[in-house]
């Protein structure tokens, strides 16, 4: 019989979309449909690290059912990770030295585990998927660190940042602000350096 992607009945256990098991919120978690409003706040020095998968194991026939390797999920949001549909709203906040630790190899501690993507890491500062809207206004996102979107990474959600200092983040794409399938942004006397 086939594999059914994600039914470990009909061969499968492989889920399609591994990302969402990975580590989301760091420092602060906003799951499905909430609508948080942060003010005055300072989130600082959290770490994230997310996992490796698990491997297939030998059918009868002997081949290997997925993954055929572990490899490595994902994080989002070291700082803080908004879900689908929730709307975020910062104000006179600090979300500053939020980090994304490397993952290393189960079998040996001194390599990197294997990894599908060379991207293993979103959103330092802050990281949304389908987030309906995220509001930023005299905030600062400073020296966050991942591999997209240092200082903010919003995939699929609208945003409308005013007077926020983004700055010193590093990333390999986006240091500042890495923003995809994004319908509405907006950024208004601000500062990304």
């Amino acid at each position: 019989g086939n594999a059914v992607d994600g039914d470990p009945c009909n061969g499968g256990g492989y889920f399609g979309e591994y990302w969402r098991y990975g580590a989301l919120g760091g420092g602060v978690y906003c799951g499905f449909d909430s609508n948080v409003r942060f003010e005055g706040c300072t989130i600082a020095g959290n770490v994230i690290t997310s996992g490796v998968s698990g491997q297939g194991g030998l059918w009868p026939n002997g081949s290997r059912a997925e993954p055929w390797w572990p490899y490595l999920i994902p994080a989002y949001g070291a700082g803080v990770f908004a879900d689908a549909d929730s709307i975020l709203t910062f104000v006179g906040c600090h979300v500053t030295d939020d980090n994304s630790v490397n993952v290393a190899d189960p079998g040996d501690p001194n390599l990197p585990g294997y990894r599908i993507s060379p991207y293993i890491s979103f959103g330092g500062g802050l990281g949304t998927v389908g987030a309906e809207i995220v509001t930023i206004e005299d905030s600062n996102f400073l020296r966050n660190n991942v591999t997209i979107g240092g200082g903010l990474y919003l995939d699929n959600s609208d945003f409308e940042i005013v007077d926020a200092n983004i700055a010193g983040n590093t990333a390999i794409k986006g240091a500042g602000l890495y923003a995809v399938e994004c319908e509405v942004g907006t950024m208004t006397a601000s500062t990304v350096t």
